[in-house]
């Protein structure tokens, strides 16, 4: 690898939720690592489907409370600073 080349990383849809419910340190622990730009982020549109759809699920809203701008600000998080796969 070039020094200085950041690694890319695909996270897993699973892992996005874990670190949304806060259940799994190493989960936010990666999700706070991307936010600090020290790996880039390959994510697909499915991928953000896919997130989108679980995080609106009638369960997932009524347990965790997340509110419509809330969900709406973590896909847009995450498509901001994608660099996608096709």
């Amino acid at each position: 690898m070039l020094r200085g080349a950041l690694v890319k990383v695909v996270v897993d849809t699973n892992i996005w939720i874990s670190s949304l419910i806060a259940s799994s340190k190493t989960a936010v622990g990666l999700i706070d690592a991307w936010e600090k730009e020290t790996f880039r982020l390959l994510v697909s549109e499915q991928q953000i489907v896919e997130l989108a759809e679980v995080i609106l699920r009638p369960k997932f809203c009524l347990m965790y409370r997340f509110s419509p701008q809330e969900i709406k600000d973590i896909i847009d998080s995450i498509s901001a600073k994608q660099n996608g796969l096709r």
